[in-house]
């Protein structure tokens, strides 16, 4: 195996880590807007519960208030999760550069020399490089499969509502 096998099998640890890393943004951004979601229903029920006691003056500046607050949430986690993807983006650019100079850099060596001592090297670090390799794909899938999940991408089918639990849900509903 040869240096350049080495730098290949590099650049495909970069790009499975990279994936990884755009998986784990995405994860924090489905959940902060699951976290947003959350608190739009409190704050509904809240201000439902309370209208009555509220005069509009005091309405109007809740909705007020609530509106600008939940515009910096939101505004914060898109400039939050597009900043990390920026940065994730330029990690592996510079990595892969990195493993491309590396590798030009290691053949000139040999040449220079006339031994082969950084092409041992590779052969003996491409297998654990390789093994490096399948896990971090594993990472990546699994990854993948969690953005999905948070996000909601693939929900399961809603299951259907029994008759006895229409019927638990309206006996509660009338106390």
């Amino acid at each position: 195996m040869s240096a350049q096998q080495l730098s290949d099998v590099s650049a495909n640890l970069i790009a499975a880590y990279s994936d990884t890393m755009r998986n784990m943004v995405n994860v924090y951004r489905a959940s902060g807007e699951r976290v947003a979601e959350l608190l739009e229903q409190q704050w509904s029920t809240a201000m439902g519960q309370s209208q009555t006691q509220l005069s509009a003056e005091a309405r109007r500046n809740a909705k007020r208030t609530h509106d600008v607050v939940g515009s910096l949430y939101h505004q914060g986690l898109d400039l939050s999760a597009s900043g990390a993807t920026a940065v994730v983006d330029k990690l592996t650019e510079l990595a892969k550069q990195s493993v491309q100079l590396a590798s030009a850099n290691a053949a000139a060596f040999d040449e220079r020399l006339g031994l082969p001592a950084l092409e041992k090297l590779a052969q003996a670090a491409t297998p654990v490089a390789v093994l490096a390799g399948h896990v971090a794909q594993h990472i990546q899938d699994k990854s993948g499969a969690l953005a999905e999940h948070i996000s909601g991408e693939n929900k399961p089918a809603a299951r259907p509502v029994s008759a006895f639990a229409k019927a638990k849900a309206r006996k509660r509903s009338a106390f």
